[in-house]
């Protein structure tokens, strides 16, 4: 489907931490923040994407 937009990048909305996020105590707010930064850093790579169970789509409007 064409949808006219460019530089369309998908990206995992949390990659590998996304078990663990289910998992992590929410009282421990630094092990929420490694989680998040951990997704951030590698949401982008194919591998990591591949495995997410959410994804974000972003693409630019000409």
């Amino acid at each position: 489907m064409e949808t006219g937009l460019r530089e369309v990048e998908v990206h995992a909305a949390e990659g590998v931490a996304g078990l663990a996020w289910e998992h992590l105590d929410p009282g421990r707010p630094e092990l929420l923040s490694a989680a998040s930064t951990l997704a951030r850093a590698t949401g982008h790579l194919p591998g990591v994407r591949d495995i997410s169970n959410h994804l974000m789509a972003i693409g630019r409007v000409p």
